[in-house]
């Protein structure tokens, strides 16, 4: 069976622009940023663990995607991401349909202070307490480069405002292809056939925008949110 790999398309949005990057071969990963200037020094940076190992059709090989945002500018900010999985492979509502899985799990500690990111069920049954929750909202469905994507927003519920160099908890743990997702018939290398029957031949990429925002003048990272989309 011919492997595949999913490409990943990341992107970073500063203060009120948002980048989205062009489509990547597969076999690449990489990273954008842009500097905005605006009553102080507002930047960001997108971080995250990504091994490059490849997910299988047939297989349910979750990946670790673990995605954080960076303060690196020199005023405290408020950051999130934006998720935009292609429509074609996404069940806004039941993700268990999903043909492309990812996970926002959460972070929780134990009792010597570590952090782990992981499903609550295996973090109650270790005994870890919840330490920072993510919370996903909905944004509908956009055409990027001819391309329906879905998307999602997430950000850490009761966050709070971070400073130079300081970072936000995984807004994002890991994704993987549906192991009932099948390679097409020998002869269709660049077939997939999905859940449902179809036959697919279209991007796997999911394209990750991260977002910044002066802090000063906000209570809540929603606030800052709600702000930022006016």
């Amino acid at each position: 069976m011919k492997k595949k790999i999913l490409a990943m398309c990341l992107c970073v949005a500063m203060l009120a622009i948002a980048i989205v990057g062009g489509t990547l071969a597969y076999f690449t990963d990489t990273d954008t940023q842009t500097n905005v200037f605006t009553n102080g020094n507002i930047e960001i940076q997108l971080n995250e663990v990504f091994p490059e190992n490849e997910l299988i059709p047939g297989e349910k090989n979750a990946l670790q995607k673990e995605v954080t945002v960076q303060n690196i500018g020199s005023e405290d900010a408020y950051m999130w991401i934006e998720l935009w999985i292609p429509a074609d492979l996404d069940t806004p509502g039941n993700a268990s349909l999903n043909d492309l899985h990812f996970n926002p799990f959460d972070t929780y500690e134990d009792a010597d202070g570590n952090e782990y990111v992981m499903r609550g069920s295996e973090a109650k049954a270790l005994g870890y307490t919840l330490k920072y929750e993510t919370v996903e909202v909905d944004l509908g469905s956009k055409d990027i480069d001819g391309i329906t994507y879905n998307g999602y927003r997430e950000y850490i519920k009761n966050d709070t405002p971070k400073a130079t160099n300081e970072s936000t908890a995984a807004l994002l743990a890991r994704v993987f292809m549906d192991k009932d997702v099948a390679q097409c018939t020998e002869g269709h290398t660049d077939c997939l056939v999905l859940k449902d029957g179809a036959h697919y031949t279209g991007s796997w990429e999911i394209i990750v925008n991260a977002y910044g925002i002066q802090a000063a003048g906000f209570e809540t990272i929603e606030e800052a949110i709600a702000a930022y989309n006016e």
